[in-house]
Order: structure tokens, then sequence, then C-alpha cells
């Protein structure tokens, strides 16, 4: 019966055309960036752009997108009624493990930016490792606390963190709580870089960002043209997210449909965006395409050879006669 009153309160007076229809947008989500971010992976491996620490950044990025947007993709399996409990519980701690290292690797963008940028912290192996262990730390951390009282369960559509054994609780504090600290001190970050490179750049200026002409002018740092656009898809990828469970903590017994739509519409997302942008960013099409050109031309090199061999062949003499030693062999034209 506690259960019962507990469900009804935190959005499960949602209808179930409602549920099916959140349910099959976020499960087209979880799908599309399934599949972006699995191409880009590959394709960063294929053109071995991990060499650079900020491409090796992006690819833990999008590994976490990956990975929770398969949990996404599943989900669907277990219904939006969540009959298996132990299903539900394993979506549940799987899903915060990877969107919570997804909030937390885009915290690390934004610092490796203002790092390079205005510290002048060259890159290496030491900060490199230091990034990991923070982010494995954290993502820890906040895994094993809900753990700890039990708090995975069910929501209102799909598995994650319930309102038994303090799991509202465990959402702000676990989730929501960083998810917010990341939004601040990412804007901080990218302020004072803007700021620093107002100072340092005479040509640079908001303005300038809409003049062609002055923007070939600007030299920006490599780590700030890789990564400024990073926390800008997550801002609006995540907003709606944060926006849903405000307007859910303020009306509990009204939690308005409209915004979880919003927030199905992007959040799960979050995965193919970032892939999108960095497949414009590396030119990944044209790196196939010239790709391809090299492997039709080598196709074609290698069979103007066999051809030129098998004329060549065609025109010598069968032997024996006087000259035949001497024969001119005519190439074919």
């Amino acid at each position: 019966r506690h259960s019962t009153t507990i469900s009804a309160r935190m959005g499960h007076n949602l209808t179930d055309n409602e549920k099916i229809a959140l349910t099959v947008i976020r499960t087209l989500g979880g799908c599309l960036s399934f599949l972006m971010t699995l191409f880009m992976l590959v394709s960063l491996l294929l053109f071995r752009l991990y060499r650079s620490m900020s491409y090796r950044i992006i690819m833990a990025l999008l590994t976490s997108c990956l990975l929770a947007s398969i949990i996404i993709c599943i989900s669907p399996i277990n219904g939006y009624n969540n009959t298996n409990d132990a299903f539900c519980y394993a979506e549940g701690m799987l899903l915060q493990i990877f969107q919570t290292s997804e909030i937390f690797w885009v915290g690390i963008l934004s610092v490796h930016v203002f790092c390079t940028v205005v510290l002048h912290i060259r890159p290496h192996v030491g900060v490199e490792l230091i990034y990991w262990c923070v982010v494995f730390s954290l993502v820890l951390v906040f895994f094993v606390l809900p753990l700890a009282t039990g708090a995975y369960g069910r929501t209102a559509v799909w598995c994650w963190m319930g309102m038994e054994h303090l799991g509202y609780v465990w959402r702000w504090v676990c989730f929501f709580g960083p998810l917010v600290l990341v939004f601040v001190v990412t804007f901080i970050l990218y302020v004072a870089v803007f700021i620093y490179l107002l100072r340092a750049l005479p040509d640079l200026s908001f303005t300038a960002f809409f003049n062609k002409e002055r923007r070939k002018r600007i030299s920006l740092p490599p780590a700030l043209k890789r990564l400024a656009a990073y926390p800008i898809i997550f801002f609006v990828m995540w907003i709606f997210c944060l926006i849903s469970r405000i307007q859910g903590a303020a009306q509990p017994h009204n939690e308005a449909f409209a915004l979880y739509l919003l927030f199905c519409l992007t959040t799960p997302f979050f995965g193919f965006w970032n892939a999108v942008y960095l497949a414009f960013d590396v030119q990944i099409f044209q790196r196939y395409a010239q790709l391809l050109k090299q492997t039709r031309c080598f196709q074609s090199c290698c069979g103007k050879r066999k051809r030129n061999s098998a004329a060549s062949l065609e025109m010598m003499p069968e032997g024996g006669g006087m000259g035949s030693s001497h024969s001119t062999v005519v190439p074919a034209v």
C-alpha cells in the first residue's frame, strides 16, 4: 500500500498511451545514439585519431553514451510497467553508472579546455590518468550510495531510482546535484576561457564569430576548436530532464507530460548529437570518401598492371626461328 501511494504521487498518474509514447521516443533516441556513437568510435580507431588526448576524452564520452544507449534500447523488454523487478534493478544501476559517467566526462572536457588554454598545461599521460581517476571515483561513489540503501527500482515509465528507501533523495544527491554542478562549473570555466581569449586575441569578439573574414584571422587553440561545442550540446540535451524533475518535485501530484516529452526528445539523443558534431568536426565522411578513392585507385592501378602484363605476354614470339631473340615487343595501345 505504501509503494502504491508513492507510485501514484511520483509520475505514475501518466496514462498508458502516454507511457507508450514516451517509451517509443526514448527507445528511438537510444537506438540512434547507439548506431551513431558506435560508427564514430570505430571511425576514430580506423583513422587513428585517438593519438590526440582531446579525441581520447571524446572517445570516453562517446563510450559512456554508447553504453547508456544500449540500456535505453533494451529497456522496453521489461515493458513500460516494469514487471520484472530483477531486470528493473539491473537497468537502474547500469543507467546510473553510464549516465553519471556522461556528465562527468563533459565536466572533464571543460576542465581540459581551461587547463590547456588558460593555464597552458600541456597534455600528457599524467593529466589523462588524473582525469580517469576522478571520473571513476565519482561514478563509483554516486553508484554505491543508492545501492547501499536499495534505492534502485521503478519510476514513472522506466527503471532508475524509485521512491522507496531514500530513492528520491539519492536522485538529487547522486545525479541531479552533480548535473547542476557540472552545468555551473562548465559555464564558469568557459566564461573564464572567453575572457582570457578576449585579452590575448585583439580580433576576438562575440560578433567576430558571425564574420567570416574576421574568423579567419583568429587563431583559436586546437583544444578549444575541438571541444567547445560538447558542453553546449550537453546543456541543450539535459536541461529539460532537470526542469522536468524540478517540476515533479514542486508538484508531485501533477507531473507534466509535456516536460516528460521534451525530456525524451532530448536526453536519449545526447550520444547521437555528440557523434554527429564529431563527424563534421573531423570531416569523417570526407575521410571515408578519400579512403574509398584510394582503394579504387589502387584497384585500378593493379588492374592496369595485370592487363599490360597480359598484353606483353601475348605479343612475345613463341620461340624457335631466327631473330626470335631480337624480336621487338609492341605494347598494347
